[in-house]
């Protein structure tokens, strides 16, 4: 089967143009006459009216190749066996420093997430405030952490 790429005949709008274009889109008595044409100018009709022969599928069917190598270790488990080499001057933590931290017992999520909002609450208190994460829900966050710790338990 090949692929039949077809250009799309939309409209192009910017500033005025397009929030007068907008307005009458939404607005009822307009929305009936232009709703049609759009769909049609897209694509959209000739789609809904397509009776696919097949059924759909989830995946595009694999092409017959080469065959496939032998599954390898996971990333997770190629990333532990790493040489754990300290990078010269300042690291951020990384995600595996985190799970190796929580599966170890040296700290937990409740404790990062604590840290998390203690250091937003600091920054706060500057003069101008640092605004770091601009929304936050400290009662989620503390959730999201005790559910985490609690898989982190089993």
């Amino acid at each position: 089967m090949s692929y039949d790429l077809r250009a799309v005949n939309t409209p192009r709008l910017s500033g005025a143009a397009l929030r007068a274009f907008v307005a009458a889109v939404e607005h009822q008595p307009t929305q009936r006459l232009l709703a049609r044409r759009l769909l049609k100018d897209a694509g959209i009709l000739r789609l809904r009216a397509a009776r696919p022969e097949e059924p759909p599928t989830f995946r595009p069917p694999r092409q017959p190749g080469p065959p496939r190598p032998a599954p390898q270790a996971s990333p997770l488990a190629r990333a532990a066996a790493l040489p754990d080499l300290p990078p010269p001057g300042f690291a951020h933590e990384r995600a595996l420093d985190f799970c190796a931290a929580y599966a170890s017992g040296s700290t937990t999520p409740l404790e990062v997430a604590e840290r998390l909002l203690s250091a937003l609450g600091e920054s706060e208190r500057h003069e101008p405030p640092l605004r770091a994460i601009v929304a936050q829900d400290p009662a989620d966050l503390r959730a999201q952490a005790a559910a985490s710790a609690g898989r982190y338990a089993r």
